[in-house]
């Protein structure tokens, strides 16, 4: 496919021959459909033309089968044509595909054969090389031994001056305009060929053929938009570039638009920003939507302000660049209000903005007091003492005030005051309290006595005739009973007095009876 002659015969053989042979046929192939891309408005050619052209003959951009290559460690045994056209469309892309049109020189005049031998694959895959080398004006040597071409480099020496002559032979001396172009006007843009160097957005050079530098700036301001260069109109992405000069030839430099994304926050830290592409979709946020600062204030995001209106309400937030902006996030400031309680519950504590209203206080008070322990002990609610903050807080187990700043309010209570059960007397009394004797009670009229003697716990233990309050506690009282013999002795002596009263008018009313002389039945008087 590439023709006859001493140069192609000795080029393609060996093993490698048909690799090298397939892959410069779709070469040419890749090189007639890059000249049509570059000359497309010259010749009028419709874009699903070009692009069904260049689909058809390659897949320009894309290295699958590289790819493979590489990851099963680049073996030189393994390379095939595709691979070969894949590594051929990265060299040209980043030079130029002017320079596949020099390499085809290597094998012109075709009937002079070459004047050193190819005797094996490393020298075929050294001859390709330094080939490529002259035709982009780079020693590729280095990055094709990464692709794992067995480089000779004394013969790549030795080949170098009758491969370079071959490929870039003395110029023509012919005069070619050269067109440079660059994407916006501004005082900030130049165009350097060779030597001359000129402040102008797009400026026409008349030159000999032959090689040439081109540069421009790397990148440039205008308007508060970033350019950054990105490649030439013919693919090359170098710059400055060299190139050969056979033609009349416009180049234009393509930038990329970058504009500036400003993300500014007081409070955490930001991510994304900065320069991004026009067009392109960019994602800022904040790294923490609360900022606790540890003294009782913390800030909580609640926005993206730009030019001091709302931007968005979400921490991160996505959208497409379209021109330079500066987001600034704003911060709520709130409050820590702590409501203390060593017993009850308490309600209200929390986070509050600035100016809020709150209300806080005790759950479960009654009467005043807390009931703990199944109601056997029980605490008085003596007010509120404040901790922190400027407050003002009544004795009212709840109270409302307005959030100014963090605040600490600790609930008061009294000392503990324990459940007393006394026989059927239940009473609250304070700890260290005594509980006093109980009293004698006296029965059956005061002829007998019930003598206090102590009290006993619900365990059987005596607790004295009084005691201290220490806990919940229940007791009885122990009696013992007493005479009243003083009385009992009267009433005995009455009663006796009586019986023997009754006894003797008993026997009066008898008829016969004398009684102390007397006669019973006789009358008195």
């Amino acid at each position: 496919m590439l023709g006859g002659g001493s140069k192609v015969a000795q080029f393609f053989s060996g093993s490698k021959g048909w690799v090298y042979s397939e892959a410069l046929a779709t070469a040419l192939g890749m090189y007639v459909a890059k000249t049509l891309e570059a000359k497309q408005s010259l010749f009028n050619i419709p874009d699903d033309i070009l692009e069904n052209i260049k689909n058809s003959v390659w897949h320009f951009g894309q290295t699958p089968s590289l790819n493979e290559y590489l990851r099963r460690g680049a073996r030189y045994d393994d390379i095939t044509p595709d691979i070969l056209d894949e590594i051929i469309d990265i060299i040209c892309t980043r030079y130029g595909y002017d320079s596949l049109r020099r390499f085809f020189s290597l094998l012109l005049p075709r009937d002079a054969p070459f004047t050193f031998t190819l005797d094996s694959d490393a020298k075929q895959a050294t001859l390709f090389v330094a080939a490529m080398s002259a035709a982009t004006g780079a020693d590729l040597r280095r990055e094709f031994k990464q692709w794992g071409f067995p480089v000779d480099d004394e013969f790549y020496v030795a080949i170098w001056s009758e491969v370079n002559q071959l490929v870039n032979p003395a110029p023509v001396k012919v005069g070619f305009t050269l067109r440079v172009n660059l994407p916006t006007p501004s005082p900030a843009l130049w165009v350097k060929v060779d030597s001359d160097n000129r402040s102008v957005s797009s400026a026409t050079f008349r030159l000999l053929g032959g090689n040439h530098s081109v540069q421009v700036p790397a990148q440039f301001y205008d308007g508060g938009v970033l350019y950054i260069f990105n490649r030439w109109s013919d693919g090359s992405t170098e710059n400055p570039r060299s190139l050969v000069l056979t033609g009349d030839l416009n180049l234009t430099a393509l930038y990329v638009v970058q504009v500036l994304v400003r993300v500014d926050s007081n409070y955490s830290s930001v991510k994304g920003g900065g320069w991004v592409t026009k067009g392109e979709l960019v994602t800022v946020g904040v790294n923490a939507t609360v900022v606790d600062h540890g003294n009782g204030t913390r800030r909580v995001f609640s926005g993206w302000l730009l030019n001091n209106s709302l931007f968005s309400r979400q921490p991160i937030v996505s959208f497409t660049a379209t021109e330079g902006i500066h987001l600034v996030a704003y911060w709520d400031t709130e409050y820590e209000v702590q409501v203390v309680s060593s017993l009850t519950p308490a309600f209200g504590s929390g986070w509050y903005r600035k100016g809020d209203t709150v209300r806080v206080g005790l759950e479960g008070l009654r009467e005043g007091y807390y009931y703990a322990s199944d109601e056997k002990v029980r605490y008085r609610f003596e007010g509120w003492g404040v901790r922190r903050g400027d407050v003002s807080a009544p004795e009212a187990p709840s109270f409302s005030f307005s959030v100014s700043g963090p605040v600490v309010v600790e609930a008061r209570f009294g000392p503990p005051e324990y459940l007393v059960c006394i026989d059927s007397a239940c009473s609250y009394y304070r700890e260290g309290y005594t509980i006093p004797p109980g009293q004698d009670v006296p029965e059956l009229g005061g002829l007998f006595v019930r003598m206090f003697e102590g009290y006993i716990d619900a365990n059987g233990k005596s607790l004295g005739r009084s005691f201290t309050v220490n806990g919940p506690i229940s007791a009885t009282s122990a009696y013992r009973v007493e005479a009243n013999l003083p009385l009992l002795t009267a009433m005995l002596l009455a009663a006796l007095v009586l019986l023997i009263t009754l006894s003797r008018l008993r026997a009066w009313q008898k008829p016969g009876t004398k009684v102390k002389g007397l006669e019973v039945g006789r009358r008195l008087c």
